[in-house]
């Protein structure tokens, strides 16, 4: 892409001296092209020949426009030294965002941490930069060469090497983050001459920021780009620092980025045709199989096909390397062979297999037979021995001795498996007297009358329990004030429960009264429901009980994380 710029007029050209419309010049999302930038002093006719423009420097030799006239290069940046050039687009004209130290720092050691609080997206910061940190009117510039996010507006750099810092960073300082662009490009120095206004980029139209905004979204022309920017500057040393300073920025304000239809990871489908061959080329290849070739040594030298080695050398080979048989193809690297300790020769083994009628061998035999005598063979012992033993006897089989049947245990081909042959209770030997019982639980599912209530009994209680449905005071309410404080759970066992996020409790209250009563108090933990009375009087004018219903609910923060309701229920004679 070839552009010129009128530096008198503030004009953009293309590379026939024509004047861009809206959206033009445009570059494809992910493209990468080399922009070529002339910058003019002055602009002559155009379209004479429908020929690119050739500007030239008035006064040189050889001085031919290509068929047009007066189109100069520009000159002003001859006498000035170390010009450089960035051409960059994005969608705003921001260059820093804002934020505080999350944390002090320091150290500016490389591979130091960084946190900084900013309400700027990732994908807005570049992936290495500088942050500038104020703290008075000392600034602190820290290079870091990567950034991740850590929590909800906080982003954690990592800096790089070469950072120096006196004394430490204090959380809450302000800093400076630069912003992220949707592409930019250094000069290309080698094919740029800043003396004659010429500035050559690879421009490539891509980046973290540029990709969220492209790949997930329906767009053909990027309509938030700002344009196309050349920002020219030089850089020189003062005082030992090096100072960059901008000279000028030329922008193209009608540049777009256009997005792309096609995507390379679905891959483009060749012809059915084309396809065919493909898979007769394949199909021949696999028929024909692999040609091998093996080797021996620390390092292979001498090949030998498989075929032809010798079966007793099959053990000296160290390495193998494979082809396409028949194709005349490179043969693969060479692979070595994983070749392990030779382990001991065999030997053979001789099995034998006795019988008896218990663990010390008596009644052995090497004949099954399930009955000797008058005892029953109910053990049998197995035995791999590396010599021949011409006459086995029990000693032989010491230790070995597994019960596999008799009387009361019958192997399974002789109906073991079978209801009769199930040993009776009274049979079973060494069975405990009595089984005590052992602490357990059961779930509500497991419960089949749930309709009875479970009562705990307490003089002015404050605990509520888990598996109780209703706690009675058995202190009777002699005066005519009625506290109720509740603050604490406690389950099954008697630990404190701390109730966790969905938990909904709920029990009945009792308390007897000889009293009216005229005040009702509740703890700090504790909220009455609406019409929740002031008083209650008696019943009868005697003894009265009074039920109140209380529910507890999760609130994080809480005694106990619970948050209790309180409502009176009714009163009746007490029982």
């Amino acid at each position: 892409m070839k552009l010129f710029y009128d530096t008198t007029e503030g004009r953009w050209y293309d590379a026939y001296g024509s004047g861009f419309s809206s959206d033009r010049p445009q570059i494809p999302y992910g493209n990468t092209e080399r922009v070529t930038i002339q910058l003019l002093s002055h602009v002559g006719e155009t379209n004479l020949y429908d020929e690119e423009i050739v500007p030239y420097i008035p006064g040189a030799s050889g001085d031919a426009g290509k068929g047009t006239t007066g189109w100069w290069k520009y000159t002003g940046y001859a006498s000035i030294g170390n010009i450089g050039g960035i051409l960059a687009t994005d969608n705003n004209f921001l260059h820093w965002l804002k934020g505080t130290l999350n944390a002090d720092v320091s150290s500016a050691a490389e591979n130091t941490n960084v946190a900084v609080k900013t309400n700027a997206a990732l994908e807005d910061i570049p992936t290495e930069g500088t942050l500038y940190i104020y703290q008075g009117d000392t600034t602190a510039a820290l290079a870091f060469k990567s950034r991740s996010q850590t929590a909800s507006g906080v982003v954690t750099f990592v800096l790089a090497s070469g950072n120096t810092l006196s004394g430490t960073l204090t959380q809450g300082d302000a800093v400076d983050i630069p912003e992220a662009l949707y592409a930019q490009a250094e000069m290309n120095a080698t094919l740029s001459d800043t003396a004659t206004g010429l500035f050559v980029f690879d421009f490539t139209c891509f980046s973290e920021k540029l990709r969220n905004k492209m790949q997930y979204n329906s767009i053909s022309i990027l309509d938030d780009c700002k344009g196309l920017e050349l920002t020219v500057f030089t850089t020189n040393t003062e005082n030992n620092v090096s100072v960059v300073s901008v000279i000028n920025r030329f922008r193209c304000a009608s540049f777009r980025i256009t997005g792309g239809i096609a995507d390379l990871q679905n891959g483009v489908p060749a012809s059915v045709p084309q396809q065919n061959a493909i898979k007769a080329i394949l199909n021949a290849y696999v028929a024909g199989g692999m040609e091998v070739q093996c080797a021996t040594g620390t390092a292979p030298t001498t090949w030998i096909d498989y075929e032809e080695i010798e079966p007793e050398a099959f053990q000296s080979m160290r390495w193998f390397r494979l082809r396409i048989k028949n194709s005349g193809a490179a043969w693969c690297d060479a692979i070595p062979l994983i070749v392990g300790a030779t382990g001991a020769a065999g030997q053979s083994v001789y099995p034998y297999i006795a019988y008896a009628s218990d663990t010390s061998g008596t009644d052995f035999t090497l004949t099954w037979s399930e009955v000797i005598g008058d005892h029953a063979l109910k053990y049998v012992a197995f035995l791999l021995s590396t010599v021949v033993i011409p006459t086995p006897t029990a000693s032989d089989f010491a230790g070995r001795w597994v019960r596999f049947g008799g009387l009361d245990l019958l192997p399974y081909w002789e109906g073991g498996d079978t209801p009769e042959n199930i040993v009776e209770w009274e049979n079973v030997r060494h069975k405990p007297e009595e089984f005590p019982p052992e602490d357990h639980t059961h779930t509500a599912a497991d419960i089949t009358d749930k309709a009875r209530n479970t009562t705990k009994t307490e003089a002015g209680p404050q605990t509520l329990y888990l598996d109780k449905d209703i706690i009675i005071n058995s202190t009777t309410v002699t005066g005519t004030s009625l506290s109720i404080d509740f603050t604490a759970v406690k389950d099954a066992s008697g630990a404190s429960y701390l109730l966790k996020d969905g938990d909904v409790f709920t029990w009945e209250y009792w308390v007897k009264a000889s009293s009216a009563i005229s005040t009702i108090t509740t703890g700090s933990n504790m909220v009455p429901l609406p019409n929740f009375p002031s008083s209650l009087p008696l019943i009868n004018n005697s003894t009265t009980r009074h039920v109140f219903t209380v529910r507890a609910v999760y609130k994080s923060g809480a005694t106990n994380n619970m948050k209790l309701l309180v409502n009176y229920a009714y009163s009746d004679n007490a029982v």
